[in-house]
């Protein structure tokens, strides 16, 4: 084998072999999905206890990634430690606040990975952030917000009170959601409060009941849906409808979107009536049969309440609260 031929293969080998190494070492890298960003993390370094010297103990908002799937017998050393868990987040990461934590003697866990400040920029929505610093945007805005799971009534009414107005809120299983307007000059209070975990736009619901109904039975020529032109408008058929209640709760006195074609009104357990205090059941029963009936229409000329089967009959069962 000539010189040039020995420089050719032992220059792919050093290619293969830096490929390889190269894979391998991105291979071992674990990502944290947040919204805004992917952070990879590297392999957990060999790492020696912490020392007996005095660390700086930091407080607030945190991401803390596991070696694998987290282990609840972990709770109890991390609680010592001055963690507290929040939120998931992918891959085998949670947002925890920490109080007066050491973090050399959290990144001493064998099962800690990495740990890293949760940042602002990491809870805030891209068109939230364009809107803080964009004057020409407005000055008030509708957020969302999801506050910690573990947040004190005083630190949940301090967040609120940043608010010119709180529109809903309420507790899920994971967090507590909170819905207002916000002027632009509270922004960063918002953002800097230890409780505050994610912030987006409010959702501008808009009634589009034919539009909508077009997309799900097709369009029609002779009427409004396709299905309509088929013969096919669910007459003849009951749909049972288990939700929030219907309108007022009284066959009598129902909207004349569904009058006449509700067979029955039900409601379970600790419930007195079946009328709907949340509003959900009655804008699912016109997404099924909604008649459209009313006549009203929007700018456009398409009808308000008009539902993919407005033959249809309806039984609606109240199987939850307001």
């Amino acid at each position: 084998m000539n010189v040039f031929c020995r420089s050719v293969v032992r220059g792919i080998a050093l290619s293969l072999a830096v490929l390889f190494w190269g894979s391998q070492a991105s291979a071992q890298d674990k990502p944290i999905r947040l919204r805004t960003e992917t952070i990879q993390t590297p392999p957990r370094p060999a790492r020696q206890a912490p020392t007996l010297q005095a660390e700086e103990r930091v407080s607030g908002l945190y991401l803390l990634q596991f070696e694998s799937r987290f282990d609840s017998a972990w709770d109890a050393t991390l609680k010592a430690l001055g963690v507290q868990r929040l939120v998931y987040v992918p891959d085998d990461t949670f947002i925890v606040r920490l109080d007066q934590a050491a973090l050399a003697a959290i990144r001493s866990q064998p099962f800690v990975r990495w740990v890293g400040e949760y940042r602002i920029d990491h809870k805030v929505h891209a068109l939230v952030k364009s809107w803080w610093h964009q004057p020409a945007q407005g000055e008030t805005r509708n957020l969302n917000l999801l506050i910690s799971p573990l947040a004190t009534p005083l630190e949940r009414a301090l967040v609120q009170k940043l608010f010119q107005k709180v529109h809903r809120q309420g507790n899920t299983r994971f967090a507590f959601l909170t819905q207002g307007t916000l002027h632009r000059s509270q922004i960063l209070a918002l953002l800097r409060s230890p409780v505050v975990l994610w912030v987006e736009p409010a959702p501008q619901p808009r009634l589009v009941d034919e539009v909508a109904a077009r997309i799900v039975a097709g369009v029609g020529t002779d009427k409004p849906l396709y299905t309509q032109d088929l013969g096919y408008d669910g007459s003849g058929v009951t749909v049972a409808v288990a939700d929030s209640g219907l309108d007022t709760g009284d066959l009598e006195n129902l909207h004349l979107d569904i009058t006449g074609r509700v067979s029955a009104l039900l409601f379970y357990g600790d419930l007195t009536d079946a009328s709907d205090g949340h509003s959900h059941g009655t804008h699912v029963t016109g997404i099924v049969a909604g008649s459209g009936r009313v006549g009203e229409t929007d700018e456009n000329g398409f009808l308000y309440g008009l539902g993919v089967a407005p033959g249809a009959h309806i039984v609606a069962q109240r199987i939850f609260d307001d």
